[in-house]
């Protein structure tokens, strides 16, 4: 069944062969690109590891061994899909024309540096030309196979939006401008105005509607920003609420001066220059902040190089670095931090807020996470909807998080109870890909590559996620090591090619309810690979990650 090709992530990971070293004996990877059951791949490798005997010019060269890594998917992809598979090892892959008229491509790399080229030859040839063809010495009698041309990706449109009670609004460099997020009592806003202490024009925000969310944070940055076309930063000033008992709270009057940092292009090209940044400006540097982000060049310290400056260097002194980061809400692939927070379920700002300040607030944490709603763009409001959303068209080019957490309703829920009577066990969710993916291994029990095919995930408090989060990050410990004692569900392949199945893996002394807080997300049904109904365990033998195939096999 052919497709359209899905985004690249989804194809396997090879693991360079040098990484073993000597250890292994040469050995080639074989990728199969399309759906075979295992007795039709056990035929395919065995042809690959016999001579071609009526091959009159056949090259002195020695076959390798070879490895294999089965297509776990339903669908044919493409052949320009080898060009995303291959890295720097030479590749024998096998497509569904390869049972046809016995051939098979090899790929390869006349260098590190050099793009990778491809044709398709005899299969009872792959094995020792792709060894010549290494080497830079293939014959122009074997047709190329040419990569098709890459579409450039479609730049995102920048979304400049203003609320309309701001609209028009056209920010001055000679008085300080702030833009209010939450609706400001009239003291409030006189008690702000004294504690600037220069001369400021507020716009406050609707008393009847809800606080600016972080799209509307985004859009309105973008229309507003003081940017120039000499220097990659943009700024804007803001004033937000603080809640009671953060660290934040001895602030006067329960606010705070919001300074926003993005980029002056129109467009972006990575997700550095896609997201927005905010920290919180002292009230007394407002004005100093101001001059600085109207004239770049001010006042230079003595302790910065000398120009020309691609950035803003009047603002050295006052730019705080690593701020809470806002995600891009319509080039979202293209802008996701490193430590992310995914709302499945549509809710309200007043309601996110909660959840911030009630589960997240007085956390002992030093990580600034991106907290991106997703929720319209789910076909569900749970992890299945948000892993059938990483296989749209916008991550085609982007991978999804490797690790991550997420809130629902159910967060808001707990939010929403009196802090004495909360019972945030099941709060937050913390998911991995390392618990869906699927590793292969050579019969010396060493690892040549593997497949994703979701992620596993857990509900926990806060500290709980939080610490299995922080670890999965700095790869300090891995998801088996940290849920040794409670329940894990990760994939398990039969690799004759049946349906994924999960197996559970548990600690005797973990009581049930643990037991039942943690899932796994497969990918959608149609790219995980079914059996051909007459397929049984009589007429096909046991395929298992630790078979290799050697040239003596085929003997």
């Amino acid at each position: 069944m052919a497709a359209p090709t899905p985004p690249s992530w989804l194809f396997p990971s090879i693991l360079p062969i040098s990484r073993t070293g000597d250890r292994v004996p040469p050995t080639w990877h074989v990728v199969f690109i399309c759906p075979m059951e295992d007795a039709e791949r056990v035929e395919m490798m065995t042809k690959l590891s016999t001579i071609d005997e009526n091959w009159l010019d056949r090259p002195q060269a020695a076959m390798q061994r070879l490895v294999e890594i089965p297509w776990l998917m339903d669908w044919t992809p493409p052949t320009s899909a080898i060009f995303s598979i291959v890295k720097d090892d030479p590749l024998i892959v096998v497509d569904d024309q390869s049972q046809i008229d016995q051939t098979a491509i090899i790929i390869w790399k006349a260098s590190t540096e050099s793009s990778p080229e491809a044709a398709r030859v005899p299969i009872a040839r792959a094995n020792i030309l792709l060894g010549v063809a290494a080497q830079g010495g293939l014959s122009s009698e074997y047709a190329r196979i040419l990569p098709e041309p890459k579409a450039q990706p479609a730049i995102p449109t920048i979304n400049r939006v203003l609320p309309s009670h701001l609209a028009g609004l056209r920010l001055e460099p000679s008085i300080p401008t702030l833009v209010s997020l939450v609706h400001l009592p009239e003291a409030a806003q006189r008690n702000l105005e004294s504690m600037i202490g220069c001369q400021t024009i507020i716009r406050n925000w609707p008393k009847a509607q809800d606080p600016c969310s972080h799209t509307q944070l985004y859009r309105m940055f973008q229309a507003l920003k003081i940017s120039h076309e000499s220097n990659y930063q943009a700024f804007a000033l803001f004033i937000d609420e603080v809640p009671e008992d953060s660290e934040e709270s001895d602030r006067p009057g329960g606010y705070r001066i919001v300074n926003a940092k993005g980029s002056s292009f129109p467009h972006f090209s990575d997700e550095d220059g896609s997201k927005l940044e905010i920290t919180t400006l002292p009230f007394d540097k407002v004005e100093e902040y101001w001059n600085a982000a109207w004239n770049p060049e001010s006042r230079i310290p003595a302790t910065v190089p000398k120009g020309p400056y691609k950035y803003n260097a009047a603002m050295w002194k006052l730019n705080k670095f690593g701020g809470d980061p806002i995600v891009n809400p319509d080039d979202i692939a293209n802008s996701l931090d490193t430590s992310v927070i995914f709302v499945l379920e549509k809710m309200t700002e007043t309601e996110l807020r909660k959840i911030r300040w009630e589960i997240f607030r007085g956390c002992d944490s030093d990580e600034n996470f991106m907290w991106v709603d997703v929720s319209d763009r789910l076909v569900s409001p749970d992890m299945q909807g948000l892993v059938t959303y990483f296989e749209s068209g916008e991550f085609t080019n982007h991978s999804p998080p490797y690790h991550f957490l997420a809130v629902d309703r159910q967060t808001l829920a707990d939010a929403m109870e009196p802090f004495d009577e909360r019972d945030a066990l099941e709060a937050i969710i913390v998911a991995s890909y390392e618990a869906g993916d699927v590793w292969f291994s050579d019969d010396m029990n060493r690892s040549f590559g593997y497949i994703s095919t979701g992620y596993g995930y857990y509900r926990g408090d806060y500290d709980e996620v939080q610490n299995i989060h922080i670890n999965l990050v700095i790869s300090n410990m891995s998801w088996d090591e940290m849920c040794q004692h409670s329940p894990v569900f990760i994939i398990d392949l039969d690799f004759a090619g049946s349906k994924p199945r999960i197996r559970e893996k548990k600690s005797a002394t973990v009581a049930k309810d643990l037991y039942e807080r943690s899932h796994v997300a497969l990918y959608q049904p149609q790219y995980l690979h079914q059996p051909r109904k007459d397929s049984t365990e009589a007429n096909t033998s046991k395929l298992t990650p630790s078979r290799c195939f050697t040239p003596s096999d085929a003997a």
